[in-house]
């Protein structure tokens, strides 16, 4: 049979797959045959996962103009090692060449400057090169700028490539023996154009050089082993040290405490400095507690809402809408741009941008003088009426729309003297308070209060009738900067006020976690402290920065679900989402990439009342691994091992007898992933059967939630199947 180019190529490929694994590919090798059309000189091979490509075959180039797009390949069971992926190619980020231009000129030089695009190699990526970083050349083609030539148009382009410009290039390390690369052009601007890809691999795992570089992808100090603050400490704060969370906001749902926050994890993911201009998520935890929280991952503003420039600085709150559900308004800062708003109808999303723009931004009419309108804080008054706050070095106050997606009223001055950012709004008592950031400047000419204000603390301010701007009385300063307080270092300040289960907390960020983690580049971390308020009197005591943090307010129940990701302290652990929204998997890994591996991949929660004596456990696992559980400390003997080699979800279960409060700690080992676990006893590991047939389960059933086999709460009354109540197991055919 004669074999076409095409095919010979195919089995070229087959062939290098089926012997990798016997043949060590030499370092340096270019494996770029290994991939479906890695020339570009066809129209296969490549997959679009965001709007569409073109592919010009006679010039080999992968382009887009005036789209969004990614487009993706994957190529499994290659050698292990580290690859290269090389190509050339840039982004033109701009509608208008001329202000593109001006836009570069005054930028800062780097040759992605304004530039979003990405290549991407598994889980490492570089952003492309903007048009203009080519710099003066002799080519006369393309668009004529000020002072040199760039490309416009695919002939022009070609010109640019074939002297060797836009080079671009991306490092992996593979391990599973799979290899992903995409083009990330969904933030694109107006045009992306690539040509001359070439994969390489660098070298295997046995080669003297894979340490070194492996190092150098992942940004490694192997000497530093991150210890968590809060696993042998007993501490509360910081609330999670798996990632780094500023900016918090809250609302209460369904007896539960939802903190969201601006996700500075995303930025050290890939920077040694929190600069923030990565950040395009946003951070949810909850707990019921204050000390065991439950992480539900990230929300993907950048995706939901690619419009935006950034995600900061949320603001959270919920109303019953004329729909009967409860809707979720999250108000955020469009970078320093303005103020964006995504909409829910459950506290972890899904969410919306109902707007497809900001609410407000630096070009809204009638703002005068607040030219940074950012930093929200909104708040829904006791008539259910929604207002919000916003802006840097000057604040504005004004009320919501009925949809809450517009304004009812003008944009008010609240003159609150020696502002910095950070705005936010409560009502308490009756009147709306208003919280901000006291700036870092000399307050010698401070004249609202006779107390002068610290540097970079919060202030509040007090009014009855908010859209007077002569009506806000400020009272005092509630916190101060956590570099004032023994043990931490200066920093931006930014809090949540929230009373939750008739205690008042202030929720605020500080650098404690980076710093226990050998860091210096300005990641911040949650955490709480209670404050004193009188409610009465609309005043506000401050607050103390401690890195103990506060009581548990209840023990811990083992006798429902309780997902792997409720933590109060973790080391060695890292999470990816699960099938369901809001739900997290955890597993062995790295939180922090910048530092060596734990020997122990540990999660503890704290107070688990066992009562008089549990029979059994069971946990949700996948993979293989052992999961054993300890008491009070993750190096105590174990109580029960659960083990798995299943690549199905199985629900594993032991016998395992224990009885009090203590704290439990789950040390994972192996390639397990694990999602929920729970306990159960004599009386729980029964099933009761209830016929529902003229019997009143409301005259049965006390106000005790019920929940189902996730940890879901339920309604007894229309629920039907297995549901938990009150520690015991009941199905309701």
């Amino acid at each position: 049979m004669k074999l076409t180019n095409y095919k010979l190529a195919l089995v070229m490929s087959a062939l290098f797959l089926s012997t990798s694994s016997i043949y060590a590919t030499a370092d340096g090798t270019d494996v770029t045959s290994i991939l479906v059309n890695g020339k570009f000189n066809r129209t296969d091979g490549w997959t679009a996962t965001k709007g569409s490509f073109d592919i010009d075959v006679k010039k080999q180039i992968l382009e887009k103009w005036w789209t969004d797009w990614k487009a993706e390949q994957e190529v499994n069971n290659v050698e292990n090692g580290i690859y290269k992926l090389e190509v050339q190619g840039f982004q033109f980020c701009h509608w208008d060449w001329a202000e593109a231009e001006s836009e570069w000129n005054n930028g800062n030089g780097s040759p992605t400057f304004k530039a979003r695009s990405k290549i991407k190699l598994n889980d490492q990526e570089t952003i492309i090169q903007n048009v203009f970083a080519c710099g003066p050349t002799n080519l006369k083609v393309g668009y004529k700028g000020s002072n040199y030539y760039v490309p416009n148009n695919s002939d022009a382009a070609i010109s640019f490539f074939r002297i060797g410009l836009y080079n671009n290039e991306v490092q992996a390390i593979v391990k599973d023996n799979k290899l992903k690369i995409e083009f990330d052009c969904s933030e694109a601007g107006f045009w992306n154009c690539f040509y001359n890809l070439r994969l390489t691999y660098v070298c295997s795992e046995q080669s003297s050089q894979y340490d070194s570089i492996c190092n150098a992808i992942n940004n490694v100090d192997n000497t530093f082993i991150p210890r968590s603050p809060k696993l042998r400490s007993g501490y509360a704060n910081p609330l999670v040290d798996h990632c780094y969370i500023a900016d918090p906001t809250a609302v209460e749902y369904d007896g539960r405490l939802y903190v969201y926050g601006t996700n500075d994890s995303q930025q050290y993911e890939s920077s040694d400095d929190n600069s923030y201009e990565k950040i395009k998520t946003l951070t949810i935890i909850s707990t019921d507690d204050m000390v065991n929280w439950t992480y539900h991952g990230t929300i993907p503003v950048g995706t939901i809402a690619p419009w935006i420039y950034n995600s900061w600085a949320p603001s959270v709150v919920s109303r019953i809408e004329e729909d009967g559900k409860t809707h979720f308004y999250l108000y955020f800062s469009n970078g320093g741009f303005g103020t964006a708003v995504l909409t829910s109808t459950s506290p972890v999303g899904p969410w919306t941008s109902p707007l497809k723009k900001s609410l407000v931004d630096a070009n809204t009419p009638g703002l005068n003088g607040c030219n940074v309108p950012f930093d929200p804080g909104a708040v829904i008054d006791d008539n259910g009426v929604g207002w919000i706050a916003f802006g840097g070095s000057t604040g504005r106050i004004a009320k919501l729309g009925k949809d809450m997606l517009s304004f009812d009223s003008e944009f008010i001055n609240p003159h609150a003297q020696h502002h910095f950012e950070a705005n936010e709004l409560n009502f308490i008592g009756g009147k709306y308070v208003y919280t901000y950031n006291i700036d870092w400047e000399d307050h010698s000419d401070w004249t609202l209060s006779n107390e002068i204000p610290t540097a970079c603390c919060m202030g509040y301010m007090v009014s009855s009738t908010p859209l007077d701007s002569t009506s806000w009385v400020y009272g005092n300063n509630y916190l101060k900067n956590a570099g004032d307080f023994k043990g931490f270092t200066y920093t931006n300040n930014h809090t949540h006020l929230h009373k939750y289960q008739g205690k008042w907390y202030v929720i605020y960020h500080t650098e404690m976690l980076q710093d226990d983690m050998g860091l210096d580049g300005g990641f911040r971390s949650l955490q709480v402290a209670e404050i004193k308020v009188d409610e009465q009197n609309v005043h506000i005591y401050p607050a103390t920065v401690d890195k103990k943090g506060v009581n548990q307010i209840k023990p811990l129940n083992p006798y429902i679900v309780q997902q792997a990701e409720t933590t109060a302290a973790t080391e060695g652990i890292c999470f990816k989402e699960g099938d369901v929204i809001g739900n997290m998997i955890a597993k062995v890994g790295k939180a922090f990439i910048r530092h060596g591996m734990p020997d122990n991949s540990v999660i503890m929660v704290r107070k688990v009342d066992f009562g008089e004596q549990s029979s059994k456990v069971s946990a949700m696992l996948k993979g293989k691994g052992t999961l054993s559980i300890h008491l009070d400390s993750y190096d105590s003997p174990a109580v029960a091992s659960l083990n798995i080699d299943s690549t199905e979800w199985t629900d594993v279960e032991e016998t395992c007898i224990i009885s009090g409060i203590h704290n439990l700690v789950f040390n994972l080992e192996g390639s397990l992933e694990f999602d929920y676990w729970r306990f159960s006893n004599d009386a729980s590991s029964s099933i009761k059967e209830i016929d529902d047939d003229g019997w009143s389960i409301s005259n049965r059933i006390n106000d005790k939630p019920s929940f189902n086999l996730m940890g879901q709460k339920v309604d007894p009354i229309t629920y039907h199947g297995i549901f938990l109540h009150n520690g015991k197991k009941y199905i309701l055919r």
